[in-house]
Order: C-alpha cells, then sequence, then structure tokens
C-alpha cells in the first residue's frame, strides 16, 4: 500500500511540475558516537526529501520521503508524509477569513512547540504514557480542516476511517505570545482522551530577547500528567536557557536542562549543556559539550558526553540521535 502511495505521488508531482512552481528541500545526516573505543557506532541520523509543487495561488501538493534507522538498515524509503491543500474560501475570493483543507496521508501537528532546550526533552518527554498532543500516528488516509481568521486558528485532524481524531484552537492574544489548547482521542472512545494546553511570550529590545514557554498535558484515561516550561535570553551572539518539566510517570519536577551557547565564531555554534534529571538516584546525568562549523550548507560537528553513569542516555545533536554514557560523538550534515 505505502509502496503504491509513494508512486502515485511521484508520479502526481513530476506530472505537476510542467504546470507548477515546484521545490526541493532536505536534511542528510550522519552522525557516530562512542568514537575511537570498542563501542563505536555510525548511524544515519536523516536521510530526507521534501518535494513541493503549487499547483496555484490557493492550492499545493508535498510529498515528504524517509530513510533513516531500520528503513535504512533494510535500505527502503519510507513515505512519511503525502499531502494536498487547498485554501477552499481563498479560491472562492473570500480574503478575510481562510479555510484550508488537507487530504492524504499525513499527521497534524497541532503545536505551537512552546520549549527552549535543543532537545525539547522537557516539552515531549516530560509528558504523561499514553497522551498524545497531536493527532496520533496513523498509516491511513487522513484529511484535515484550518479555519482561520486574524492569527486564530480552529483546527480538526481525523482519518479516514474514523478511528482517531484531533483538534485544537491556537492563536495570537497580543504581540509576542501565543497560545494552543489540543484534544486527540480515539473516536471509539472520546472520554479517554488527552487534553493539551500551552503557551508561550518572547519579549525582544534591541539586540536582546526573552522567551517564557509553558505546556501541560492531561490524560483522562489514567488522569495523569505532564508539564514543562523554562526561560531562554539572547544577547547579541550568546544564549542562554534552562529548561524543567515533570510527570507522573517520572517524578512531578524530574528534567532540568541548563545550556549555554555561542556564535560568536561566525558561521559556528558552540554550545554546553548540563542535563539533570531529579527523578533518577542522581541529579546529574551528563554534561554535552560541543560544537558545529558550517562550510556554507555543509556542517562538521563535534562533542564530548561526560555521563555520571554508562547507563545514563544522553540526547545529542539537537534531537537527532543518543547516547550512553561518556564519549566522543561526531556528525556532517547537509540542509537544502
Amino acid at each position: 500500500m505505502k509502496k503504491s502511495l509513494i508512486v502515485l505521488a511521484v508520479l502526481l508531482l513530476v506530472g505537476g511540475f510542467v504546470f507548477a512552481e515546484a521545490g526541493v528541500s532536505g536534511e542528510f545526516t550522519l552522525g557516530a558516537s562512542d568514537v575511537f573505543t570498542t563501542d563505536a557506532s555510525t548511524s544515519v541520523i536523516n536521510a530526507e526529501i521534501n518535494i513541493t509543487a503549487d499547483v496555484d495561488e490557493y492550492t499545493s501538493v508535498a510529498v515528504e520521503l524517509d530513510s533513516e534507522g531500520d528503513d535504512w538498515t533494510d535500505q527502503n524509503v519510507a513515505l512519511d508524509d503525502f499531502r494536498l491543500s487547498s485554501n477552499i474560501l481563498g479560491a472562492l475570493g473570500v480574503e478575510e477569513v481562510s479555510l484550508d483543507l488537507t487530504v492524504g496521508l499525513f499527521t497534524s501537528y497541532f503545536s505551537n512547540w512552546n520549549y527552549v532546550s535543543r532537545s525539547g526533552e522537557e516539552f515531549y518527554y516530560s509528558t504523561a504514557s499514553g497522551v498524545i498532543f497531536t493527532s496520533a500516528e496513523t498509516t491511513d488516509l487522513a484529511f484535515s480542516l484550518d479555519l482561520g481568521y486574524k492569527g486564530y486558528d480552529v483546527m480538526y485532524w481525523m482519518d479516514m476511517y474514523a478511528s482517531e481524531m484531533a483538534a485544537a484552537i491556537s492563536g495570537t492574544p497580543v504581540e509576542g505570545a501565543n497560545f494552543l489548547v489540543g484534544y486527540a482521542a480515539s473516536i471509539a472512545d472520546m472520554t479517554a482522551g488527552g487534553i493539551w494546553v500551552e503557551g508561550g511570550y518572547e519579549f525582544e529590545a534591541g539586540p536582546a530577547s526573552l522567551l517564557i514557554p509553558a505546556s501541560f498535558v492531561y490524560d483522562l484515561a489514567s488522569e495523569s500528567y505532564g508539564w514543562s516550561s523554562g526561560i531562554a535570553v539572547d544577547v547579541d551572539a550568546y544564549h542562554f536557557s534552562t529548561a524543567v518539566g515533570g510527570s507522573t510517570d517520572k517524578s512531578a519536577f524530574a528534567d532540568c536542562l541548563i545550556e549555554l551557547s555561542t556564535s560568536v565564531v561566525e558561521n559556528a555554534d558552540i554550545y554546553v549543556i548540563a542535563d539533570m534529571d531529579f527523578s533518577a538516584d542522581s541529579a546529574f546525568q551528563s554534561v554535552d559539550l560541543g560544537g558545529m562549523y558550517n562550510f556554507g550548507a555543509f556542517g562538521l560537528g563535534a562533542g564530548y558526553v561526560l555521563a555520571s553513569a554508562d547507563d545514563v542516555e544522553t540526547i545529542i545533536l539537537s534531537d537527532s540521535s543518543s547516547m550512553n554514557g561518556s564519549g566522543i560523538y561526531l556528525c556532517a550534515d547537509v540542509d537544502f
């Protein structure tokens, strides 16, 4: 089924190139951890290509192809996303209100991404088990509706078999602030879903900026919850952030990630990230010292993780990979 969809999606796009404005983007990332040891390992962290085509002013088609992890090992290409989108009201001449209809194979991420750490550990992982703050994963075709008016959106997603659904309301009530309230559940048991609430405020003054995010998720079935917050400050080429989070799965207060980074060297990103977990036997988990230098679109990165124990897992390279214990890691990355 998926292979047929891949062929159909690519043929539709290739055929549409004659009549539409097309674009190609993607990412290719190679990584190696525990370098110079007997535990050294390599991986293809990302091998992704995105093909888009604007058919007209209101309609577009997009395909996302990935080959990574087991897909890469098995020499398979996965169709992660295939969608046809159209602004229905725009095509009818309505400008004040938009109504976007999307159909295809996709998951709608109803989130404003309010977090400050590189990995998003406090945001993605400090959540209650069973709660999905986006729509549920599905291999079925799906559709979504997005009704927008003056910075506010009402969104709904459902697979074609009517087995999973997600709905959300988001907006920007004042300059620099955003909010989102969402709900996702199996349609067979609508009362046992998950509620997701998040918001953020960003303030800028000259070369300085301040970001304060917050999120809360609650699982109605298990009555468990998770939360996250933090603060990020940027002054010229220097960045400092503290991210915190917790859940009833681990501890009401568990994660704390502190980052100091700088881009004072042109084309370079240098960082130190301390990872603490107050639900573990040892609050101190690890320190990640690393950096990346970009030669145009091509970047080379290296880092060293100092962990408190061999079984401590540290998320590295943003949220791209992870490694256990202490050691050196390397990466090569191209974004286009």
